[in-house]
């Protein structure tokens, strides 16, 4: 066997490694809350406030879902430390921004110029007002206009 088929082979084995503790979360943080982690529906009597779930007073089942996705990012986010129950789901709603950035751009970033459904969660925690957007897919972004 020579270099060249040692490197290849040795290379191969480190890639399939990666690709193996990729795809099987080895490489997410233990800390990490995922949206829909956290329990969104209340115990057998609905209607006490349930004390480990954020307050979702104001908005409906469907919207929960949406919103959760903002809590998540929230949640971890390295800049705040709170729990889910220190948060308040002020609004959401359904948007139609006028480019990728979901109406929050970022300096010297470029976006694709298309229509983009999405959503705009507010929420509020430890005295301060969080603005998040969301697309339909996955992204959620703290809007800091």
């Amino acid at each position: 066997m020579n270099k060249d088929t040692f490197k290849i082979i040795i290379f191969s084995l480190a890639l399939f490694l990666f690709l193996g503790m990729l795809f099987n979360g080895s490489f997410a943080p233990d800390n990490v809350i995922a949206p829909g982690e956290f329990e969104t529906v209340g115990g057998e009597d609905s209607t006490s406030p349930d004390t480990n779930n954020p307050d979702y007073s104001n908005i409906t089942t469907e919207q929960q879902q949406i919103a959760d996705r903002a809590i998540g990012g929230l949640l971890n986010n390295p800049d705040y430390s709170f729990s889910p129950s220190m948060i308040n789901v002020v609004s959401v709603e359904e948007v139609e921004f006028g480019d990728s950035s979901l109406g929050c751009p970022v300096d010297g970033q470029f976006y694709s110029q298309v229509i983009t459904p999405g959503y705009k969660v507010v929420l509020e925690a430890g005295g301060e007002t969080f603005d998040y957007r969301l697309d339909k897919a996955e992204t959620v972004n703290l809007c800091k206009i």
